[in-house]
């Protein structure tokens, strides 16, 4: 997994790092930003899987953020954490897609839980996502099988589509 954290305050921004790096998951990155200009930065050159972002920053804040990343690049979950457990704050956040609401100082197993659902939501989302890219495949697959047999119309088709060992060609000129 690929992950950014965001915060403006260097030490929480490095607990939180070195708590993403105690999990039992494998994470392949876990970059750091200090506001949300940065995030968007960093997911704009490398990507990523998640973002955890703190709700209050300068320049843009986690809502901000989250707004941004689930505009910009939906594949990407957002987790807020916030030193705050403000309703509202929590309400706006569902509003643009994040997938969980922390408060500070987060404790390892509520990270470990949401960064879990994060994972397991992708993996059913990538599953969809071959699953269809499957169906298209066999759409396609059925056809070329159809334009292949006989008395498909080869014949009417003014010689763009011909025999070619048992398959079919279609010419483009």
């Amino acid at each position: 997994m690929r992950v950014i954290v965001a915060d403006d305050e260097f030490f929480a921004r490095k607990a939180l790092v070195k708590r993403i790096g105690e999990l039992t998951r494998e994470i392949e990155f876990c970059k750091e930003a200090e506001n949300g200009r940065e995030v968007l930065e960093l997911l704009g050159e490398e990507g990523a899987d998640l973002v955890v972002t703190d709700i209050r920053m300068p320049d843009m804040d986690g809502l901000e953020v989250a707004r941004q990343v689930r505009e910009k690049f939906p594949e990407t979950s957002v987790i807020i954490q916030s030193g705050y457990a403000d309703f509202d704050y929590a309400a706006t956040a569902l509003r643009y897609g994040v997938k969980d609401y922390l408060t500070k100082p987060v404790k390892k197993e509520e990270l470990e839980k949401a960064v879990q659902r994060v994972e397991e939501e992708q993996k059913k989302l990538r599953q969809k996502i071959e699953k269809q890219l499957a169906v298209r495949r066999g759409r396609v697959h059925g056809l070329f099988s159809y334009i292949g047999k006989r008395g498909s119309g080869k014949r009417d088709s003014g010689g763009l589509i011909s025999e070619n060992g048992g398959g079919c060609l279609v010419s483009c000129s």
